[in-house]
């Protein structure tokens, strides 16, 4: 920057000096040589309007004022200077051309072009996908030829991708390590390219996809086969399966982005191959070894069988997977149960009921359906069926519970189809021991419960099937037992609501009520009494109650709750275990009460003139025991078996209860 001021300094004191000439003034020459003004390069080298360029250079002093800058014939706006370096703007209609620059009225012309771009345009990206590592190009307008000034980026990524070329109209780069899919982000020196072409939705970076494995890997033309990989995509059209040499995709049954399911075309040859796939992206380089098989062949059915029964299906080229064989009998529209398989027998179950005599059976393998020739059809035989079991005891006729009682003597009898009318061919079996039946026809077996047996499972045995076939469960009963299970439902606790309630009144599940029991009405619990849950004391499992009074309850008169049972001729007791029976004044009156009969009319009111030895079977009155838990008894004499109801009545005019949380009857 000396040089600068050793070049204007003298020049200035020349003009002071005064020269002595023919006046007698001394004349003085001065004389200073002019510095080597050096332009070296240009940065960037393109750019456009309104953007800066650096020059590059020396001994270009430090006055802006003194300096000129041209790129061809336009001026550009001077920024800064100093000795070795000049900062310029871009000026509006600015052209391309070579710098000049202009110190003091010394010009340096350069060889240096600078190009002064127009406005980049994008109007294709192709592909618009690519895996990592692909070339993509960007085709436009204006992008100028220097590959350093792009900068361009996939998605999220933030590593710029590799430059490959760069010219004015198209610019092309490869897809970095860390592209993602989505929008492009392009810069032009300085200048931020909109990349948004018709038709262009964002870039989508792809993965490569596998080829992993074909199940099966042998099969016959038209059969189904898995291929299994990644990256597939989810569409079927977007994927092709060729199978060896050809050119044309087999069918494609289903697909998602790790597994295809293709048919095996079937115009290719009987042999050994290869199987590849193509994706919308790229055709795997992995194939897989397959080898197609001749067409499966029935070569043997039985004729006829049993329902339920086992057949197998014999034959060649089958499959060993149990999952890839279909057996349909009739209209079935599920298949029939597969038990086994190997490339030659299919073991198959059929189906129980609804097909009797002649029905067509069809084959599918791998969803192939197989040419079945000869045997397409089958007679099925209607197999025994058990559906009910009962004894000849009253106390099975109602029976309540999953196990069937009986006494001493008493018959089974099992009802179903398929029992036939042969005698010789079926037994009854008792746990182990074997009982011809008494009568065998198409709807009904009957047998004697044999001596000695007192509980176990009940079955049929016919000859020609090889397992027997299940009844139900017997239990005999006797003089001691408990029979409260077989006769009643709801009986103790944990009691169960019709509602399912867990706290507050509701009518008992099971049990039969009157209008008159129901005169619960707070607001919050509208539901009839009868059952009562409160979790928080003594009725955490439930009660079967009747209450007026309190809270709302109104008086009731003649209230009845009650079950219908069947009961064998005889005597029995009667247990009710009784939380709370509130009963003061002889107004507040509960009875529990077994009678013949089959509904409430069976119950008398609840009064003693009503209720006695004379009018019902058996019964107790309610004691006045407030909250004091207690346990009331009695009996029940039936001098002929049949229906009868178990009830309860009550008639309470204020503030009165009875609740009860388990009832026991035994046989005496």
């Amino acid at each position: 920057m000396k040089n600068l001021y050793n070049i204007i300094l003298p020049f200035l004191f020349s003009l002071l000096l005064v020269a002595c000439g023919d006046d007698g003034d001394e004349i003085v020459n001065l004389k200073q040589e002019d510095p080597a003004i050096t332009v070296t390069s240009i940065s960037p080298v393109c750019g456009y309007i309104g953007e800066e360029l650096t020059i590059m250079g020396k001994d270009f002093g430090i006055s802006p004022e003194l300096v000129k800058v041209f790129v061809g014939t336009s001026q550009f706006y001077i920024l800064s200077c100093e000795d070795e370096e000049i900062r310029v703007k871009v000026p509006d209609g600015a052209t391309t051309g070579r710098v000049s620059v202009e110190i003091m009225g010394e010009a340096v012309n350069t060889e240096l072009v600078y190009t002064v771009l127009g406005q980049p345009s994008v109007t294709k990206v192709s592909p618009a996908y690519g895996f990592v590592g692909d070339e993509i190009t960007i085709e436009g307008d204006n992008f100028g030829t220097i590959k350093d000034a792009v900068k361009l980026l996939f998605g999220n990524s933030e590593i710029a991708a590799q430059v490959i070329l760069c010219e004015n109209q198209k610019i092309v780069v490869k897809v970095p390590e860390d592209a993602t899919s989505g929008s492009i982000s392009l810069t032009i020196s300085k200048q931020t390219v909109n990349v948004d072409p018709a038709g262009f939705e964002g870039f989508k970076v792809v993965e490569r996809a596998t080829l992993a494995s074909i199940f099966p890997a042998s099969a016959s033309r038209g059969c189904e086969v898995t291929l299994k990989g990644t990256n597939f995509g989810s569409s079927k059209e977007n994927v092709k399966v060729f199978f060896g040499d050809a050119t044309e995709s087999a069918e494609i049954l289903s697909c998602t982005n790790e597994e295809i399911v293709a048919k095996v075309p079937f115009g290719i040859t009987i042999e050994e191959t290869q199987v590849s796939v193509a994706t919308q992206y790229e055709r795997v380089e992995t194939a897989l070894d397959f080898t197609v098989l001749p067409d499966p062949v029935v070569t043997n059915i039985p004729t006829s069988t049993y329902a339920g029964r086992q057949i197998t299906i014999t034959g060649q080229y089958f499959v060993t997977s149990k999952e890839d064989i279909k057996v349909f009998f009739g209209n079935m529209k599920e298949s029939a149960e597969i038990i086994s398989c190997t490339n030659t027998e299919i073991v198959v179950k059929l189906p129980t009921d609804g097909l009797i005599g002649k029905v067509t059976i069809s084959l599918q393998i791998l969803g192939l359906s197989v040419n079945m020739g000869n045997y397409e059809e089958i007679t099925i035989l209607e197999a025994p069926v058990v559906k009910t079991v009962k004894s000849t005891n009253v106390l099975s006729q109602n029976n309540k519970s999953a196990k069937v009682p009986f006494m001493k003597g008493d018959n089974v009898i099992l009802t179903g189809t398929g029992f036939g009318t042969d005698k010789d061919v079926v037994k009854v079996l008792f746990n182990d021991t074997e009982v011809t039946p008494v009568s065998v026809n198409a709807t009904e077996v009957i047998a004697t419960i044999p001596e000695g047996f007192s509980a176990g499972i009940v079955k049929l045995k016919y000859t020609s099937f090889d397992e027997p076939f299940v009844g139900a469960e017997l239990q005999q009963v006797k003089a001691g037992d408990e029979v409260t299970e077989y006769i009643l439902r709801n009986y103790k606790q944990p009691f169960e609501s019709e509602k399912g309630i867990t706290n507050g009144w509701d009518k008992p599940k099971y049990w039969e009520v009157n209008s008159a029991s129901q005169n619960y009405k707070i607001p919050t619990y509208p539901s009839p009494s009868g059952f009562y849950i409160n979790p928080n004391n003594q009725y955490s499992g439930g009660v079967l109650a009747m209450q007026a009074g309190w809270n709302d309850h109104n008086a009731m008169t003649d209230a009845k709750m009650w079950q219908t049972a069947s009961l064998p001729a005889g005597d029995y007791n009667v247990e009710l275990v009784i939380e709370e029976s509130f009963l003061e004044t002889s107004a507040r009156r509960m009875y529990c009460i077994v009678n013949a009969g089959m509904n409430e009319n069976a119950i008398p009111s609840a009064t003693d003139e009503a209720i006695n030895e004379n009018t019902v079977k058996g019964f107790v009155k309610f004691e006045n025991k407030k909250t004091v838990r207690n346990v009331q008894n009695f009996n029940v004499k039936l001098d002929q078996g049949g229906t009868v109801v178990f009830g309860f009545a009550a008639s309470f005019d204020n503030n009165a209860c009875g609740k009860i949380s388990s009832i026991k009857i035994t046989m005496q």
